[in-house]
């Protein structure tokens, strides 16, 4: 059961993107004001008094850092789900596959946004996912590296 809960895990992830792509413009509008409000409010408690916060394109940035991170952790559980199926490949083969596959699947996602009640694609929403996924790989294997020097060193 362990060696396929990492699947489960990048099936989920992937299942939260495409739901999350598939809701009409204006219920993905409306989830992105949602959490930008709750981060101002989290922000306006937090910073001093005075200490003004530019609300402007506050809530595109916040879409566009959502793209970067759900791709970033997404990266992150396919390489362990590649790496844990212990298939033989090394760990640069599957860190391609894992750009690759990501990619393809932003893509993807990207072209299924055209049949989307007011979406659409945007070739720097795949630039920004691509790179979450890159980030990904490289904290994966900074992590790997992290663990392997502490582990030999006790």
């Amino acid at each position: 059961m362990y060696k396929y809960l990492p699947w489960f895990a990048v099936i989920f992830c992937l299942g939260v993107i495409f739901y999350l792509s598939h809701q009409p413009a204006s219920v993905s509008n409306q989830l992105s004001t949602g959490v930008t409000q709750a981060i101002l409010s989290v922000l306006d408690n937090l910073l001093p008094e005075g200490i003004e916060i530019h609300h402007r394109n506050l809530n595109s940035r916040i879409r566009k850092i959502a793209h970067f991170l759900i791709y970033f952790v997404c990266s992150m559980l396919l390489i362990n789900a590649l790496r844990r199926s212990k298939s033989g490949l090394e760990f640069r083969q599957h860190a391609l596959i894992t750009i690759l596959f990501c990619v393809l699947f932003a893509v993807i996602d990207e072209l299924h946004q055209l049949f989307i009640l007011g979406r659409g694609a945007q070739v720097s929403d795949v630039i920004i996912d691509s790179t979450g996924a890159c980030g990904g790989i490289i904290v994966y294997y900074l992590i790997g590296k992290w663990r392997k020097s502490h582990s030999s060193n006790e």
